[in-house]
């Protein structure tokens, strides 16, 4: 495992290194090396692309055909709850406040 060295931009900028490491938190806390172009943390941006991932394969799914019949089905069911007359107060209650 390789050793984690303190070092500034300016420094990994002047030796055209990808990553550098001051040991401050970004605006999240993540302690993790960062990107010398865009001063972006690492974690931030893996999760920001695992996120990317997962809405990507989300539309896949309400694209292909199962997920056209999950959609019907679960439309179906709020229809139906929302004929209760309890259910259909509370729904309209929140809707008001928000």
């Amino acid at each position: 495992m390789s050793k984690i060295v303190l070092i500034s931009i300016a420094e990994a900028r002047e030796k055209k290194i990808k990553f550098y490491y001051t040991g401050k938190p970004c605006h999240k806390g993540h302690l993790s090396k960062r990107y010398t172009i865009g001063s972006t943390c690492k974690a931030c941006r893996d999760s920001k692309e695992q996120k990317a991932k997962l809405r990507i394969q989300r539309q896949k799914y309400y694209r292909s055909e199962k997920g056209q019949k999950q959609k019907i089905r679960s439309n179906t069911r709020a229809r139906e709850r929302l004929k209760d007359p309890e259910v259909r107060k509370k729904y309209n209650a929140a809707k008001k406040n928000y």
